[in-house]
């Protein structure tokens, strides 16, 4: 018969956990998210099948499956080599040694590995059996194996074997435990077995044992054996075995492991109903429904982290806490930017985005708001709910409404639906406040009242909304906080006298002090006691991480704020009393994968929802904190130019364990290193960055990158200590990990190069000092040649000194010569004879700079030129001569470089030009004369043929017939065009050339007048450019004007209306282009100018030709002529 033995639970925890035990296994699971990551071949593990999960005193976690075994750092999965029998072989069990070796059951013995050295045992070496199953070692380093057939002992020389005929339960072993009092513990197929000083003492279902089939066995505090089996939990308490049934709070089948976490919690997990959790008395369960690959777990094991690993039938499953809970757009979610949350008196979660509208999240569930699909693409600012149950949001399109029964949606004030309500708040008296970039919208009992400059808001960009439990409302603003008294708003900022910054968020704490955050400034602290008002700051000065703060939220002990870069928490109770900021920080090196966090609230539960750019966040306080922040390191290889080294055949001394040279005294040929190295961090392993130094290379560590080789080329002899650290928030860095070598010095560098070098030294001064004396001597007869030969050369120099000194003194010309700096240093006599000035008088008169003698005013310009180019420039002056007389000169100034090209002088020439210019002004007043008499000319011809069209029109009052009266008039036209030239060169500035454009206005505007046309009815639309035309050309074009625009108006225009146009252009070849054209009657179709017998076009025809012109018509819309010359 079964042995119960009572735990001590107390009726209200057993009577609690049955109920919570009955719940879970009967009602369905919800959608709760929880942090699961799996593994499977995909990701590179060799089998989706895993037998057993270990990790080893330098945090690798090595994975036992069914095609072999592997190691993980959180990024890539390492197999062994191909000829490791461990490599491919199903491997059942992995133990690690106290002196750090890995043994590894597989199905065919049983291997060791410390690194770079293996051994593998097998029935040949003593193995009762190749199939392994569980391995263990004892109290005095024995090291027990199971097996198929069997149970073997290794004490270092020889195996030893136990089957049934020596006490064991079951041949069949399936796990093995050594405990703290020295007993080794075999589970079996048909039951338990003890093996102590005394033997072997059995249990099966007889003594108390809950199933034959014992998967795993697990010492407990208090050093009570819990043992697995296939029909659920046993407890050893030292007399003997106690079913956990559900009297006890589980009751499960297949137990395949037992584990307490760091936080004391019991994990079991089963093989067919995943995991099972009991955290201080609640019982959990996780199975596929949450995220667990399969339900069949193989196994289980904490790593230093705090995660959970479980293998599986299906792959390896990470289980990293409930800590923080994630929801983002795979859940559901319409956008992970998120900018708010607020949690509703229905405690659902709403969670307004930057471009997707709102969701909420009901019991873990993301869900939509149908009524809301019209704000998909909305940004939403800020929500609240009203005392009536009803959802407001602020939104970039003014307020927005949901009904309490999240059936109906509705914009409630049209007239601000085109302003952005960045935070909106139900005032507990009814009243809705909305913030804007205008102020304060309240809205109470059906009526508007505005809150701004007017009411002592000096500044109206308002960004955050808050009442008190005292019912004050403060406001935040772009620059400050305000409080409302009564109907006007008040600046704190004012009466504390101290800066005005933007308010981000507004908070209470339990003190009933007021806190608020300014955005890159920090948090101030206001307090009210006994009618005294206090001011404190917090910054990173004094203890914060991050002075840019987004959000605040508090509870009974605690500050959160949200940061760009994750949240912080501050000890609140703390800080008030000792003014001590005990900061904890969370990032995704602590689970909290939220950036740019905006919003924080509550919920009914405790839970605290923070909103980031990367979705929706949900903490769990009850789970406390991680147990690593900092990843641990591992020096993987050294490679020397990029190259794979064989270091044991290279001859230094190895490292078992990770197979690198001990402190190696390396050659000067291996002084280019590469270090591989990994961090393993399996909480966020993409997150890891590196830094690293060379000491006695580097003065400084190297900044921080995700790239794990480190590069060292050319390093100088010498003893050197390699270090590398790992990160994952760029603030908490690993343990060093150090690697210490020396390079050798090379060989020319040694004692016996160095005696050589003395040797050659020494030769080579005296063999110098030889050289030189040999050439001091060739040197002192080499300077009296170049001395003679210079004074040869010198007294050539000054005869030619002196005759051009000659030259510079009887010239006509006028020569100064400046220094490098412009000061004058010479002026010959005919300066003085030009001038009048002496050297000296000059001097003293205007200057010693050129700048200040020339009188030319550009003369800055000139010698800048000058020394630019490097070249002579001739310029002219207006100068007055010492007797008052006017002096005119063409000066040439040039600068004079050296062989080394630095510039030396500046010499100017000056001639007299005085005659010239009189003889140039003459020429300019003959020329003056000569313009007067053609414009003269011009005024005469003009006047002539203005008399002959006087003369014709006193004849035509003669004569009788009308085509002779007609001829008469065509006659004066002809006349009046080319005086209208001539009158247009008189007035012309020049006299050789007229701007036609001009020119044709006024003719068409005679023409206009001599035929008497009705501008009314034909119009006239001139297209001219600015030319001008000699009276070659100017006379014959507007004789060909007149005829044609005369010719329109009179046979174009019969009984109709229309316009001529009149173009002058230009075209690309450089060539006139005069159009007439007209949109009247046209003419015949056969119509060939050049065969046209009237007189009109007979003197366009001549006309064309005199200028040189070609004649284009085209009378498809009227008639064009275009003349090209």
């Amino acid at each position: 018969m079964k042995s119960i033995i009572p735990f001590k639970f107390s009726a209200c925890q057993i009577f609690i956990s049955a109920i919570a035990w009955i719940w879970l296994t009967v009602l369905p699971a919800s959608a709760q998210r929880y942090n699961f990551s799996g593994y499977t071949i995909a990701n590179g593990l060799p089998s989706n099948h895993v037998n057993d999960v270990h990790q080893d005193k330098y945090g690798r976690l090595w994975v036992a499956t069914m095609n072999g075994a592997c190691w993980f750092d959180g990024q890539h999965f390492y197999r062994f080599e191909q000829d490791n029998p461990a490599a491919s072989n199903p491997v059942k069990a992995i133990y690690e040694d106290k002196t750090g070796n890995l043994w590894m059951a597989t199905r065919s013995g049983v291997g060791v590995f410390n690194g770079l050295k293996k051994k593998f045992f097998t029935i040949d070496d003593g193995l009762l059996s190749n199939n392994v199953t569980a391995i263990a070692q004892d109290a005095q380093g024995n090291y027990w194996i199971g097996t198929t057939e069997g149970l073997s002992k290794y004490d270092g020389k020889k195996f030893s074997s136990f089957t049934i005929l020596k006490g064991l339960v079951s041949n069949e072993v399936t796990c093995l435990f050594a405990d703290s009092k020295g007993r080794l513990w075999i589970g079996t197929t048909n039951g338990l077995s003890c093996h102590s000083s005394t033997g072997f003492t059995n249990y099966t279902i007889n003594e108390g044992l809950p199933g034959s089939i014992v998967y795993c066995i697990r010492e407990m505090e208090g050093g009570n054996i819990w043992i697995g089996t296939n029909e659920g939990i046993g407890v050893f308490n030292g007399k003997g075995i106690a079913e956990m049934n559900i009297s006890y709070g589980v009751n499960v089948k297949k137990v395949t492991s037992i584990m307490m976490d760091y936080k004391k919690n019991l994990w079991f997990s089963t093989y067919g109903n995943g995991i099972c959790q009991i955290d201080h008395g609640a019982f959990f369960t996780l199975t596929t429904d949450e995220g667990l690959l399969d339900n069949n777990v193989q196994c289980m094991e904490e790593d230093n982290e705090g995660n959970i690993w479980m293998g599986t039938s299906k792959g390896l499953c990470r289980y990293s806490g409930g800590r923080f809970v994630t929801y983002s757009s795979e859940d559901g979610l319409n956008d992970n930017r998120l900018l708010t949350t607020y949690c509703d008196k229905s405690n659902r979660i709403w969670m307004g985005m930057v471009n997707g509208g709102v969701n909420y999240i009901e019991n873990n569930v993301v869900k939509n708001v149908p009524v809301a699909s019209a704000l998909n693409k909305a940004t939403i600012w800020s929500i609240t709910q009203d005392n009536a149950g009803n959802i407001w949001m602020g939104t970039s399109g003014g307020p927005v409404v949901i009904t309490a029964d999240l059936q109906k949606m509705y914009y409630p004030f049209e007239i601000l639906n085109n302003k952005i309500i960045y935070t909106i708040l139900a005032n507990s008296d009814g009243s809705i406040w909305m913030g804007t970039d205008r102020g304060i919208y309240k809205y109470s009992t059906n009526s508007f009242k505005i809150i701004n400059k007017l009411n002592g808001l000096t500044n109206d960009n308002i960004r955050y909304l808050f009442q008190d439990r005292q019912g004050l409302v403060w406001i935040g603003t772009m620059q400050g906080l305000y409080f409302m008294n009564g109907d006007d708003a008040v600046s704190l900022n004012d009466l504390l006298a101290i800066n005005k910054t933007p308010v981000t968020a507004i908070a209470q704490d339990l003190n009933d002090n007021i806190l608020f955050s300014n955005y890159d400034f920090g948090i101030s602290v206001f307090s009210k006691t006994n009618k005294k008002m206090a001011f404190r700051h917090l910054d990173t000065k004094n203890g914060l991480i991050n002075n840019r703060i987004l959000c605040m939220a508090s509870d009974q002990n605690y500050l959160w704020l949200g940061t760009p870069d994750g949240v912080d928490r501050i000890d609140w109770n703390t800080y008030l009393k000792r003014e001590f900021v005990n900061i904890i920080h969370f990032d995704k090196s602590n689970g909290y994968f939220g950036v740019e966090t905006s919003s924080a609230s509550y919920d009914k539960n405790g839970y605290l929802w923070f909103a980031s750019v990367n979705g929706a966040i949900r903490y769990n306080p009850g789970y406390g904190y991680s147990k690593s922040v900092t990843p641990v390191m591992l020096l993987q290889s050294i490679t020397a130019y990029l190259r794979k080294v064989n270091w044991a055949e290279q001859g230094y001394a190895i490292d078992s364990t990770s197979g690198l040279p001990v402190n190696p005294l390396l050659p000067y040929g291996y002084n280019n290193l590469n270090f591989h190295f990994t961090g393993i961090y399996f909480a966020a392993p993409g997150e890891i960055k590196y830094r690293w130094k060379l000491k006695g290379f580097d003065d400084y560590w190297v900044p921080s990158t995700p790239f794990n080789v480190a590069n060292y080329s050319n390093i100088p002899p010498g003893s050197y200590t390699f270090m590398v650290q790992a990160s994952v928030n760029d603030r908490d860095w690993s343990p060093s990990l150090e690697y210490n070598f020396s390079i050798k010095a090379p060989v020319w560098r040694t004692n016996f190069f160095y005696f050589l070098y003395l040797l050659t030294a020494v030769g080579l001064v005296w063999g110098i000092m030889k050289l030189r004396t040999r050439s001091l001597r060739q040197a002192q007869l080499n300077l009296r040649q170049k001395i003679n030969e210079r004074t040869a050369q010198l007294r050539e120099k000054n005869e030619e000194l002196a005759k051009l000194s000659i030259v510079a003194s009887e010239t006509g010309n006028a020569v100064l010569i400046f220094d490098k700096n412009f000061n004058l240093e010479y002026a010959n006599e005919s300066f003085m004879r030009m001038t009048g000035y002496t050297k000296e008088e000059i001097i003293s008169l205007r200057g010693v700079k050129l700048q200040q003698i020339s009188y030319n005013e550009n003369i800055n310009e000139i010698i800048k030129d000058a020394l630019e180019e490097k070249k002579s420039i001739v310029y002219e002056s207006k100068t007055v001569r010492k007797d008052g007389k006017e002096l005119w000169t063409s000066s040439t100034i040039t600068p004079v470089y050296a062989g080394t090209g630095e510039m030396t002088n500046v010499v100017v020439i000056d001639t007299d030009i005085t005659l010239r210019k009189k003889m140039e002004q003459q020429i300019r007043e003959s020329l003056e004369e000569k313009n007067i008499l053609l414009k003269e000319i011009h005024h005469r011809v003009k006047n002539n043929l203005q008399i002959i069209v006087s003369l014709f029109n006193l004849q035509s009052a003669y004569i009788h017939d009308k085509e002779s009266n007609k001829v008469i008039r065509e006659g004066q036209d002809r006349i009046r065009s080319m005086a209208l030239i001539h009158d247009r060169f008189y007035q012309s500035e020049g006299t050789s050339r007229i701007d036609f454009d001009d020119y044709i206005k006024r003719l068409c505007d005679t023409i206009f007048q001599s035929q008497g046309a009705d501008k009314s009815k034909i119009g006239l639309l001139i297209d001219a450019d600015k030319i001008s035309l000699d009276i070659d050309t100017a006379v014959p074009c507007g004789l060909i004007i007149n005829e044609l625009v005369s010719n329109a108006i009179k046979h174009a225009f019969t009984n109709r209306n229309g316009e001529i146009k009149i173009t002058f252009k230009m075209n690309e070849t450089g060539k006139h282009v005069l159009t007439i054209a007209d949109n009247g009657a046209g003419l015949p179709a056969n119509f060939n100018i050049a065969l046209a017998d009237t007189l009109g076009f007979q003197l366009v025809n001549v006309l064309t030709e005199q200028i040189d012109g070609n004649i284009t018509v085209n009378q498809t819309n009227g008639f064009e002529i275009k003349i090209e010359f």
